[in-house]
């Protein structure tokens, strides 16, 4: 048998948790192939949970150590590793949550693991060169109504249903958590990457309203008019500067792929 088909046998194995390669194996002076196969096995799925607490600490805190070991032997089972790379290895655990009993049962569990990679995502995200004041200012004004404005690429817009941010919120800060809850309406949060520092902020309809045209890349006459169904014509201009301004402040923009 070739070395490739004797490793695909081993990997198989550990998968399934079957003896495949065992027959294969030469038996050890002390012990059995089933305690050496073990040994690879419990490395394998210990690496993999390793990888998985690192970018899920909220996550462990709220499953419980035991209870999120369990998860992630289930998840590596439903997702295994099919890459080099482990970075990105978990970022079906939100999904697998919602899908899989008994975590969907809880669903705020999942909001939050939606929450860290988010987190995880605007760590990773690449640079681009931020907009800036004076980049508007030097826009001669025709050109403002065809503006569109390009997010930076480490902002996502998170939708929760459950009091999930106030659940996070009293881990990080070892107060005691909330009674899990029901929102009577969904809570929207922008997570993002300022500099080196990851930041969140809770989202109002209007924002929320702007954000998802600026992501839609409609232009800024399409985003006037879309808030002008929520707010007053004479109230649009006003609130567009003023979070125009905020969202500079807080490096929320790049300059646009087409140029401004």
């Amino acid at each position: 048998m070739k070395l490739n088909e004797l490793q695909t046998l081993l990997q198989n194995s550990i998968l399934t948790s079957e003896p495949l390669i065992h027959p294969h194996l030469q038996a050890p002076p002390k012990g059995s192939v089933s305690d050496r196969v073990a040994i690879y096995a419990n490395g394998f799925y210990g690496r993999l949970e390793e990888v998985l607490a690192n970018d899920y600490n909220l996550l462990t805190s709220v499953m419980g150590k035991d209870k999120f070991s369990e998860m992630c032997r289930a998840y590596i089972h439903k997702y295994p590793s099919c890459s080099d790379s482990l970075n990105f290895f978990g970022q079906n655990i939100s999904q697998f949550l919602t899908e899989t009993s008994p975590y969907n049962k809880k669903p705020y569990i999942a909001e939050i693991a939606q929450f860290e990679w988010a987190e995880y995502q605007s760590v990773v995200a690449c640079d681009k060169d931020l907009l800036s004041e004076s980049d508007l200012h030097a826009l001669p004004v025709e050109q403002w109504p065809e503006l569109k404005f390009e997010l930076h690429p480490s902002c996502q817009i998170l939708t929760f249903y459950w009091n999930s941010l106030s659940l996070i919120e009293a881990l990080r800060k070892n107060k005691s958590t909330p009674k899990p809850k029901l929102l009577k309406l969904p809570q929207s949060v922008l997570v993002w990457r300022h500099q080196l520092e990851i930041r969140y902020t809770k989202l109002n309809s209007l924002e929320l309203t702007m954000l998802n045209a600026i992501k839609r890349q409609e232009s800024f006459i399409e985003i006037c008019e879309a808030l002008r169904k929520k707010i007053a014509d004479e109230e649009v201009a006003s609130y567009i500067v003023k979070e125009l301004h905020s969202w500079l402040r807080a490096k929320l923009f790049v300059i646009p792929s087409s140029n401004l």
